[in-house]
């Protein structure tokens, strides 16, 4: 699933605007909301339903309807979504018996073989400049896990996907500063 969700998100954002991909991807508080309810048994409090509605309404407010063609790109991003929030569900449930340390260990041990074929199929072999910023990703990448995975561990996942809606910010400076997308005025108010 994490396999899927993660090709998934890397081609939706290659296809079309970032802001947009990642509003949708801010769906993934909402899967994950419903996943917890479904697998893990969570009854979140209105306060919960309420910070994950109001993030919603945030997304739809940047997608405003209508103005984002449905396509592989969006499809694909919600798909990941709908991934990531399994995913999360997924690492609340080995927390109970593992630690964050094993279960990002034993992540990378899968992911790094089974995504290593469709890797080879588009390589091109990095520079040294390069090689040094996707060392850089991995890094953070493995970081950003271990901290998922910890707070996985010691809070309920839908306590934790309602705070994933902060991210909009870094990335529409991001998006800004790196790749010269300028977000619009809704963006901002959605955020």
């Amino acid at each position: 699933i994490v396999l899927s969700a993660m090709a998934g998100w890397f081609y939706a954002i290659s296809i079309m605007p970032l802001a947009p991909a990642v509003a949708l991807n801010f769906t993934v508080p909402l899967f994950a909301m419903i996943v917890a309810i479904l697998l893990l048994g969570e009854r979140p409090g209105l306060h919960r339903w309420g910070a994950t509605i109001v993030g919603f309404a945030g997304v739809i407010v940047i997608l405003q309807p209508g103005a984002i063609e449905i396509g592989l790109g969006p499809v694909l991003a919600l798909s990941s979504a709908l991934g990531f929030a399994l995913s999360m569900s997924f690492i609340k449930m080995l927390s109970r018996t593992d630690s964050p340390s094993t279960i990002v260990f034993y992540q990378v041990l899968f992911m790094t073989p089974l995504s290593l074929g469709p890797a080879l199929a588009v390589w091109q072999t990095p520079g040294w400049s390069e090689f040094a910023w996707l060392v850089a990703l991995g890094t953070l990448a493995t970081a950003a896990h271990l901290s998922m995975a910890r707070s996985l561990s010691v809070a309920e996942a839908s306590a934790v996907a309602s705070l994933d809606f902060v991210r909009l910010l870094f990335v529409a400076a991001i998006g800004y500063f790196v790749f010269a997308e300028i977000p619009v005025a809704m963006t901002w108010i959605g955020g």
